[in-house]
């Protein structure tokens, strides 16, 4: 009796320590033009599994069935993103990855019952950070005191990719900093002259975005921005004295734009909609074109 119980328990750990295989597939976009290997690691609540040196279409074998959390790292080991997993002993385990995530376990056909599931993120992060330099065009229509427009953003945010669709649906943040150069002369009596004349604008911006990827690569992003003013003001130098001008603006800075490039580097154009300075001061230019420098990463939550 006590051989009968000893073979039962050896059999029962057997059947629940069965181990199973997993196929990965991995795109990791812009970053596939720096590496051709990359690294997994398997989290499970009883162990934790390493794999390095991993190639397109390798069988990782030896791993017990069960659910993990999949870990997968590349650039000297830098973290790209990760997403829970379900391994199946009696399946072919695959894990795909083109712009959103895929995991399927197919069971030969002669083994019953039939099992088949996926498993997707409908939304994959994609975060963006980085700096915009722009400038502003002359005004057409009446003279203006406004001679140059110089334009630095710092703003970060993030898209989510629609499924395996080329759209990504996002927000960003920025701060920005205006520096308008006028002529030397008075803006409310052009009889006089100063020295110097400046107007300074810096805001709190957040924007929606929709954004477009061709081949996971991000080409063009367009949507709607307001510009939330923190401080707007003319200084006006003559020697060692200067005078300032404050609250000169709206809360009304409503701008369009499009961002047309590549993942890092951009052209960019904006338009305010209406009018943002306040009478007699001259409005600063409605359109603002230039450079923009962005630092793409991905993540998965």
């Amino acid at each position: 009796m006590n051989y009968l119980i000893v073979i039962l328990l050896v059999l029962s750990f057997n059947a629940n320590s069965q181990t199973g295989s997993l196929i990965c597939d991995i795109d990791f976009g812009y970053y596939n033009e720096e590496f051709d290997t990359y690294s997994l690691k398997l989290t499970s609540k009883k162990e934790t599994l390493y794999f390095n040196n991993i190639e397109n279409h390798d069988t990782l074998r030896g791993i017990e069935q069960g659910k993990y959390q999949a870990t997968f790292y590349c650039c000297d080991s830098a973290y790209i993103f990760k997403y829970p997993i379900s391994i199946d002993g009696n399946a072919v385990n695959k894990v795909d990855y083109y712009g959103s995530f895929e995991m399927r376990s197919d069971r030969p056909r002669n083994d019953t019952p039939s099992y088949h599931y996926n498993q997707y993120n409908r939304s994959q992060g994609l975060g963006n950070w980085g700096y915009q330099f722009g400038r502003g065009t002359k005004e057409l229509e009446a003279p203006s005191n406004i001679q140059q427009n110089y334009q630095i953003r710092m703003f970060g945010g993030s898209d989510y990719i629609l499924g395996k669709s080329p759209i990504g649906l996002g927000f960003e943040f920025g701060l920005e900093y205006n520096r308008i150069l006028l002529n030397n002369l008075d803006i409310a009596n052009p009889s006089i002259t100063h020295q110097r004349q400046r107007m300074t604008y810096f805001n709190f911006s957040t924007a929606y975005v929709t954004s477009i990827y061709i081949k996971k690569k991000k080409i063009l992003d367009f949507g709607i921005s307001y510009h939330l003013p923190l401080r707007a003001k003319v200084v006006q130098v003559n020697g060692n004295q200067k005078s300032y001008t404050k609250n000169i603006h709206n809360f009304n800075d409503l701008r369009l734009f499009a961002h047309a490039g590549f993942m890092w580097g951009f052209v960019f154009a904006e338009y305010r909609t209406v009018r943002f300075i306040k009478a007699p001061f001259d409005d600063l230019p409605k359109l603002n074109l230039g450079l923009r420098f962005n630092v793409p990463s991905s993540f998965y939550n």
